[in-house]
C-alpha cells in the first residue's frame, strides 16, 4: 500500500513537471512566432555617405544630428528587440560643393528584412557643412610631477602637427599638448600622447572632422641638477658703442632656477639685451645650461653708463 502511494506521489510530479514545460515551451513559440506588433524606436547612427567627393570640393560635415529621429517598426517581438540599437539613416552628401545649411533626403536602414516600417517621423535631414581648412600647431610640452634637485629637459621628436578638419573647429584649437611624467624619469626617452587643446587648456574631442597625425611622438628626457643663480643684464654683441649700467639697471627676477649638467659651474645667468629701449630680455643658454621655457624671459630696466667726461 505504501509503495503504491509512492508511485501515484512520483508520476503526479512528473505529470505537473510536464505540464510547467509544456507551458514555458508553448510561451517561447508563442513569444518568437507571435502576432506582429509595433514599436517606435530612436536612430542610432546617421552615415554620411560621399565624404570623399565632399572634402575633394573643400567642405566637411559637421556631425551634429537632430536627436528626435525615429521611426516606427512592426515585427515579431524578437526581431524588434534585436533592431532596437541599429536603427541607422544613409544621407547622401556627395553633391555638396560650399558650405552652407542643407536639408537632405534619408534613407532609413533596418537591420533585417523581417521588420516593415510604418511610420518615419521625418522627411529630411538638416545637414551643417562648413568650409575644410588646416593650420600647424606648435607642440607644447606640461611637465607633471618633479625630481628633488633637479629639472628635466623635454624635447619633442617634432615640434609641430598639421591640423586637418571645419574651420570653426579648427578655430577652437589652440594648440597640441603632451604631457609628460618625470617624476619617476628614468630613461632617455618616452612616448606621450598628443591632445588637442583650447585657449583655456581644456581637451578637444577630436571624433568628429578634426584629424591629426601623429597621436603619439617620443619625447627625449635629459636631467640636469637644480641651482637658483642671480641674473645680470648684459648687452648683445651687436649693440656696439652702447654700455650699460650694471649696477644700476634692474632685472625682474633677480635670480632664476635653472639647471646645469655635472661638471659644468656657473656664478650667474646673462639677460642679453638686444633693445636698449625694450622692457624684456632673453636669458642666454650656455651649454651645459638648461633654463625652463617659462623661465627665459625677464624683465629689464636699462640704464646706459655715463659716457661724459
Amino acid at each position: 500500500m505504501t509503495a503504491n502511494k509512492k508511485q501515484k506521489k512520483g508520476r503526479l510530479a512528473y505529470m505537473i513537471l510536464s505540464v510547467m514545460i509544456a507551458i514555458v515551451i508553448w510561451a517561447m513559440v508563442s513569444y518568437i512566432n507571435g502576432p506582429d506588433i509595433t514599436n517606435t524606436f530612436r536612430v542610432m547612427r546617421i552615415n554620411y555617405l560621399g565624404t570623399d567627393e565632399l572634402r575633394a570640393n573643400g567642405c566637411v560635415v559637421i556631425e551634429d544630428p537632430p536627436q528626435d529621429l525615429s521611426v516606427k517598426v512592426s515585427g515579431k517581438r524578437d526581431d524588434l528587440m534585436r533592431a532596437m540599437d541599429k536603427l541607422e539613416v544613409d544621407v547622401d552628401v556627395s553633391g555638396i560643393t560650399e558650405p552652407g545649411e542643407y536639408n537632405l533626403e534619408a534613407s532609413v536602414l533596418l537591420p533585417n528584412n523581417k521588420l516593415t516600417i510604418e511610420r518615419v517621423n521625418f522627411s529630411y535631414i538638416p545637414v551643417t557643412v562648413d568650409a575644410l581648412s588646416d593650420k600647424e600647431m606648435t607642440i607644447k610640452i606640461e611637465q607633471t610631477n618633479t625630481l628633488p634637485d633637479k629639472l628635466v629637459k623635454s624635447v619633442p621628436s617634432q615640434n609641430k602637427i598639421k591640423v586637418m578638419g571645419a574651420q570653426s573647429e579648427l578655430d577652437r584649437v589652440a594648440s597640441a599638448l603632451v604631457v609628460v611624467n618625470i617624476g619617476h624619469t628614468t630613461v632617455d626617452s618616452t612616448t606621450a600622447n598628443v591632445v588637442l587643446v583650447d585657449s583655456k587648456g581644456a581637451p578637444i574631442i577630436a571624433d568628429n572632422t578634426l584629424i591629426y597625425e601623429p597621436h603619439e611622438i617620443t619625447v627625449t628626457n635629459s636631467v640636469y641638477n637644480a641651482v637658483t643663480l642671480p641674473v645680470k643684464a648684459a648687452t648683445a654683441s651687436w649693440l656696439y658703442g652702447y654700455k650699460i649700467d650694471r649696477a644700476k639697471t634692474t632685472v625682474t627676477p633677480s635670480s632664476v632656477t635653472i639647471g646645469t649638467l655635472d661638471g659644468y659651474d656657473f656664478s650667474e645667468v646673462v639677460a642679453e639685451i638686444s633693445d636698449i629701449s625694450g622692457e624684456t630680455a632673453e636669458l642666454k643658454e650656455l651649454t651645459g645650461m638648461y633654463i625652463p621655457e617659462d623661465s627665459k624671459t625677464v624683465s629689464v630696466k636699462v640704464v646706459l653708463e655715463d659716457t661724459d667726461e
